[in-house]
């Protein structure tokens, strides 16, 4: 695994704040923990728990400001490293010590991805899809459930009769991109939530579900006019291949690779 530094999150930005370093570390750490689920090579565990290991030592990603673009970019970096981190608690010769310095640290990650609350779209599902992680690998009760709570109902609350999300839909020409990583986060809550005993894919409480929101997507993927009437600003030239890139990352996370913990009913409630 090629060798990253220690960063710091800036406050002024997303991604551009501070360089894609922090991403590719996480993905290249998430990719290396695959590898020892896929292959039980003791090696590539190691490797993924030495370079956690040094990045916990460092109390990596600290935020330098408290914004919605900061904390957005925390919690994308989260997402890849508790699946791993859940997939590297499975191999057997782990130094406690490491264990015992991971993941307070990724426990601090979690709570800089809360540090603020966006707007009612696809990134409050991702912060509350982080939770949901963090709930179901760590046994807390209260993030699993307000993930759950913030991220699938609301949204889900929030749905078109014809399943369109309307903070995404008004984005204009990239609507239709955003309905689809909305749905992402969406499918990757109910997946582990359903592991968790709870099912939220017939969660309809004004009859639409997240049923509705997928063919909305795929039909306004076909017709694009069917954004125009929703938008702010008048939609010039759409990407549809990045909506199918969105939604085949979609599939591959929550079909592919991607393990979840062991049911524990300690995690569920009358809530849900």
């Amino acid at each position: 695994m090629a060798q990253f530094q220690p960063n710091v999150i800036n406050g002024t930005g997303g991604w551009s704040g501070f360089s894609q370093e922090p991403k590719k570390f996480t993905e290249a750490v998430n990719g290396v923990a695959m590898q020892y689920l896929d292959t039980g090579n003791p090696i590539y565990a190691q490797d993924a728990i030495k370079n956690l290991r040094r990045f916990a030592d460092a109390d990596a990603f600290r935020l330098t400001g408290k914004t919605n673009a900061s904390s957005y970019a925390a919690g994308q970096v989260t997402q890849f490293l508790l699946p791993a981190w859940q997939v590297l608690l499975t191999y057997p010769n782990m130094n406690a010590d490491d264990k015992v310095t991971i993941e307070p640290w990724l426990l601090r990650m979690v709570s800089r991805t809360q540090q603020e609350r966006p707007d009612r779209n696809n990134r409050n599902t991702s912060k509350a899809m982080t939770r949901v992680f963090a709930g179901a690998i760590f046994n807390r009760k209260y993030w699993f459930e307000s993930g759950v709570r913030d991220g699938y109902y609301d949204q889900i609350d929030q749905l078109r009769p014809d399943g369109s999300f309307p903070f995404e839909t008004a984005r204009g020409q990239w609507g239709v991109v955003y309905q689809s990583r909305n749905i992402a986060h969406l499918l990757t809550i109910a997946e582990a939530a359903r592991n968790q005993g709870v099912d939220l894919y017939s969660y309809a409480p004004n009859g639409v579900s997240i049923h509705d929101a997928i063919r909305f997507m795929i039909a306004a993927n076909d017709d694009n006019s069917l954004i125009d009437g929703y938008a702010y600003r008048r939609r010039s030239v759409f990407n549809s291949s990045a909506c199918g890139q969105q939604f085949t990352h979609c599939v591959d996370l929550v079909v592919g690779h991607l393990t979840w913990p062991t049911a524990d009913p300690s995690l569920r409630s009358s809530r849900l």
